[in-house]
């Protein structure tokens, strides 16, 4: 059978029943072998607290069949005070003859372990083993393909357990024999967990595949953030891969902090400068006719091109929303919710890359000394409140970018700080 463009929107509360697990899908619980499901978007919010194991898919729980062109925009908050936490933001389990192809999550995948960071844990209440595993497309998959699928949202892990067995990858969580081209990771992945015996366990955190064995992977890149804030934690996030890079062609990562998986490889993995990632030379390999296109600051997959930071032009697809609201909350929240990232640790990482493609190539004298002057003054909360234009972007880094035109545009009289 086929389920084919269909929108869903609204909040999904669930929870086992007499020890019986619950899984949850935004779109459908089981895609069997020859089954469709595409042209689908899951904007749920999908809450599941339990002390059974949750899973969990944005779009489908199972497949073994074929996911085309589907979207994740929601939020899930999934909590798991003694059990497991599964979950992948378009399907939980891809395997078999299961296919996924052009397919985006957007939203934000939250995982609470163990009890919340403001409870007073007892000794007893931690004395328990969390294994955690989470993908940005899938949580887990054994054999298949995933196709042009790309994660721009958000992994969350807080909490405290006893010990952690951790399996979470920007694409997917734990991988086996499964063969993923053109896929790439531009989101976050913030991992702030108390560890009690961190000593057992294991820890594989990574921007493409946490726990992956015997896959092949061709054309992927990794531009986003993995932010590790369990300084006891005994095992380090890789940029690619949470164990060992085999079978690899023509995958890109940031130079810098993290290696690329667990050994070094030696060929197929290339580490590039941030802003070497807004010029088509640096990715060798992929087809810049076909597949691939040039955002502003790293490729960006055809498919996905007309879509406006992660949202389609097409408002008959989006669920009705408040005109004074973006994203369901109020434009005064919107603002201080960026107010507050444009003062954290985070903020430069991210300007950097967002103006790589201006400061690296300077096109346009102009458009370049203004990024400058712009780069040097928005660290203050007073000078990010001057953009007018904040409030109506989805995310702060197109406002800044659309002062920046203006004022290259205007009289050289023109001055940003003056704004």
């Amino acid at each position: 059978g086929e389920i084919s463009n269909i929108l869903v929107s609204g909040q999904v509360t669930a929870a086992s029943e007499n020890s019986i697990n619950r899984p949850v899908a935004g779109i459908a619980l089981y895609n069997k072998e020859n089954g469709i499901v595409c042209n689908c978007t899951s904007a749920l919010d999908i809450t599941v607290a339990d002390s059974m194991p949750v899973y969990v898919g944005g779009i489908v729980y199972h497949n073994i069949g074929t996911i085309d062109y589907c979207r994740y925009t929601g939020n899930m908050k999934l909590t798991a005070s003694s059990g497991d936490i599964l979950a992948g933001g378009i399907v939980y389990k891809n395997e078999n003859t299961g296919t996924v192809s052009f397919c985006e999550t957007i939203g934000k995948i939250e995982g609470i372990v163990g009890n919340s960071m403001d409870v007073d844990d007892t000794v007893s209440s931690l004395a328990v083993d969390n294994t955690v595993t989470i993908g940005g497309i899938a949580a887990y998959t054994n054999a298949g393909e995933i196709k042009q699928c790309r994660m721009t949202g958000k992994i969350s892990l807080t909490g405290n357990c006893y010990n952690g067995y951790w399996r979470v990858g920007g694409i997917i969580g734990s991988s086996l024999a499964t063969h993923y081209w053109d896929c790439c990771f531009n989101g976050d992945i913030e991992s702030n967990v108390t560890m009690v015996s961190p000593s057992s366990g294991f820890y594989y955190v990574a921007g493409l595949s946490g726990d992956n064995v015997s896959d092949t992977v061709e054309r992927c890149y990794v531009s986003g953030t993995i932010l590790d804030c369990g300084a006891e934690l005994f095992f380090t996030p890789r940029w690619l891969f949470g164990k060992n890079a085999d079978n690899t062609i023509d995958c890109y990562y940031p130079s810098g902090s993290l290696e690329p998986s667990m050994d070094v490889p030696e060929g197929g993995c290339m580490a590039v400068s941030l802003a070497s990632m807004a010029a088509k030379s640096t990715f060798s390999g992929f087809d810049f006719t076909n597949d691939w296109t040039m955002g502003d600051s790293y490729p960006i997959q055809i498919v996905f091109s007309h879509y406006y930071a992660g949202v389609t032009d097409d408002s008959s697809q989006q669920p009705d929303v408040d005109e004074d609201q973006i994203d369901g909350i109020t434009d005064e929240e919107y603002i201080q919710q960026h107010l507050a990232f444009a003062l954290s640790s985070e903020y430069q990482l991210r300007m950097d890359s967002r103006f790589a493609k201006i400061l690296d190539n300077a096109l346009y004298t102009e458009g370049a000394q203004a990024a400058e002057i712009i780069y040097d003054i928005l660290n203050t909360t007073d000078e990010m409140m001057k953009f007018q234009s904040l409030s109506i972007f989805k995310n702060p880094y197109e406002a800044v970018l659309t002062e920046l035109m203006f004022s290259a545009s205007n009289e050289s009289s023109y001055s940003l700080e003056s704004q």
